[in-house]
C-alpha cells in the first residue's frame, strides 16, 4: 500500500487556507456590495472599502487560484490512489478525473500567468 500521508496533509493543510481565504473573500465582497459594512468598527479601523477592494480584486484571487489548484490536485492524487486498487472501472475512472482536473488546473494556471503579464 503506498504512502500518501503527505497528500492528506497536503489537502487538510490547503482546504483551511481555503477556508480563510474564502471568508475573506465572502467579507470583502460583501464590503463592496453593502457600503455600510466598510463603516463597521474592525473593517473600518483596517481601511475600509479601499481595503475590501484590494482584498477582493487584487490579492484573493491570485491565492484562492493558487491554493485551489494545489487543494484539487492533493485531492485527485489521494483519490486515484485510493481507486486504482478497486478495480478496472475504479481505475478508469481515476484516471479520467485525474486528466480532467490537471487540465483544468493547468488552463487556470496559463489564465493566471497570462494576465499578469498583459
Amino acid at each position: 500500500m503506498p504512502n500518501y500521508s503527505w497528500l492528506r496533509a497536503l489537502t487538510a493543510i490547503t482546504g483551511m487556507l481555503l477556508l480563510v481565504l474564502g471568508y475573506l473573500a465572502a467579507l470583502s465582497g460583501l464590503c463592496l456590495k453593502e457600503s455600510w459594512l466598510s463603516n463597521d468598527p474592525i473593517l473600518g479601523r483596517l481601511g475600509g472599502y479601499p481595503l475590501c477592494a484590494y482584498l477582493h480584486v487584487d490579492t484573493l484571487p491570485d491565492l484562492l487560484i493558487i491554493t485551489g489548484a494545489i487543494h484539487v490536485i492533493a485531492s485527485t492524487e489521494t483519490l486515484a490512489i485510493v481507486f486504482e486498487r478497486g478495480g478496472k472501472y475504479y481505475y478508469i475512472a481515476a484516471q479520467l478525473y485525474r486528466v480532467l482536473a490537471w487540465s483544468l488546473v493547468a488552463h487556470l494556471a496559463t489564465i493566471l500567468v497570462l494576465s499578469h503579464l498583459y
